[in-house]
């Protein structure tokens, strides 16, 4: 589970940074907030909290401050699907509002919540790859396995030359005990040279499922090696014995 609301965060991080373009112009470091660059989400949110509460803000400009505000503190679920919900209810076909709300009812364990959203996704858009990316996972966390292998097959499908919806069927392959499918989706995912730490987390809990250890410590401190403070692969060599 540790991978898998880990990899929904991996995800949220390219969607926030795509929102940015979309940002108005305005004198706010609210609406001037670059995910990737070094600002000081503290200030980011208080500014965001500031606007959303002195009432000058209406219609789109409400909601993208509401979206900002999630973006400068996307760890504490309750205060993103309050956010989210606002959103929705100024925009109602805002996906990207569904989708944050989504996986946040997914890591407080709402999961037939979450997979009301995810369902409202794909119905916004049928191809939607992070919707299906979602709702895999949302199906997953209620062991509903082969719905969750359908919806990843879905979401690579729809982008065959992309690593992430491999490393998400991979998950979901392990989690329903299919491991050499797994490990086949994991080495297609990291074939492809993308820098995903998280991709070493599914690989070491595959290589840890069919009983090769050293090989699952050595994906573990692959991970760490790319994310030094990367919580899954660190607390699987604490749990494995192994030094960092």
């Amino acid at each position: 589970m540790r991978c898998l609301v880990l990899a929904l965060s991996f995800v949220a991080a390219i969607s926030s940074t795509a929102l940015v373009a979309q940002a108005p112009k305005r004198p706010s470091s609210c609406f001037l907030f670059d995910p990737s660059g070094p600002e000081d989400v503290q200030a980011v949110f208080a500014d965001c909290t500031q606007l959303i509460e002195s009432g000058t803000l209406t219609g789109e400009a409400l909601a993208q401050a509401y979206l900002r505000h999630i973006i400068a503190n996307p760890h504490d679920n309750t205060r993103v699907i309050e956010d989210a919900t606002k959103v929705i209810e100024i925009a109602p076909q805002d996906g990207f509002a569904y989708w944050l709300r989504a996986g946040s009812y997914l890591a407080t364990g709402e999961y037939n919540l979450a997979l009301r959203d995810a369902n409202k996704l794909i119905e916004l858009d049928p191809r939607d790859l992070t919707a299906f990316t979602v709702r895999s996972k949302i199906y997953a966390a209620k062991s509903e396995y082969e719905l969750a292998i359908a919806d990843a097959t879905k979401a690579v499908e729809l982008a065959p030359k992309a690593p992430i919806p491999y490393a998400n069927r991979a998950q979901a392959y392990l989690m329903a005990g299919k491991a050499s499918e797994a490990l086949s989706d994991i080495n297609q995912a990291l074939s492809m040279k993308y820098p995903a730490p998280y991709f070493y987390c599914v690989r070491g809990q595959i290589f840890e499922a069919i009983g090769r250890t050293e090989e699952a410590i050595a994906d573990y401190r692959n991970g760490l090696r790319l994310e030094p403070n990367h919580e899954g692969c660190r607390e699987a060599l604490w749990r494995l014995g192994a030094v960092p």
